[in-house]
């Protein structure tokens, strides 16, 4: 028996782990995230039933738990450097995983299992250069929209 044929199995079991792993950490943040964007939602809509329509809640909003209170939605979805470099961490670890996979495929005597690994290597560099392609597009794009020197849309209305 070849080494690779008695890792290939351990192999696929780590990925196999990781990715339910990764599954359900997202699951949980997601339900995490949702039960705190309810709760802050909310109680903004009941500060501003109170403050109401006039001039008080103009007022209140040009403040700083005003400014924040509108910023709170932004900071949900992340800021772009964040968002861009989980996009590039991501592109570069599923290329490398499928370049690994296309690497190892010369190791299988048999031909099956060398165009399972063709296979599954080609689908992964194919979608981690995907990702890199990704981050690049949302850096420039950020960049020209002036979101990476923090001056958004939203700072530029509030002056």
């Amino acid at each position: 028996m070849n080494a690779m044929e008695s890792i290939a199995p351990m192999i696929g079991m780590l990925f196999f782990c990781y990715f339910t792993f990764a599954i359900i950490r997202i699951i949980l943040d997601h339900r995490f995230r949702t039960r705190l964007l309810l709760t802050q939602s909310d109680m903004h809509g009941k500060l501003l039933d109170r403050i109401g329509a006039g001039p008080d809640a103009l007022e209140y909003l040009k403040s700083g738990a005003g400014v924040q209170l509108l910023d709170a939605a932004a900071f949900e979805r992340g800021t772009p450097h964040a968002r861009i470099l989980g996009s590039l961490q991501a592109g570069i670890v599923i290329a490398l995983a499928g370049l690994a996979f296309l690497l190892l495929k010369g190791t299988f005597p048999e031909a099956d299992a060398r165009a399972g690994m063709a296979f599954v290597g080609g689908l992964g560099l194919a979608v981690g250069v995907g990702f890199v392609i990704s981050a690049a597009v949302a850096h420039r794009l950020s960049r020209a929209w002036g979101l990476l020197n923090g001056r958004g849309p939203l700072d530029t209305a509030r002056e």
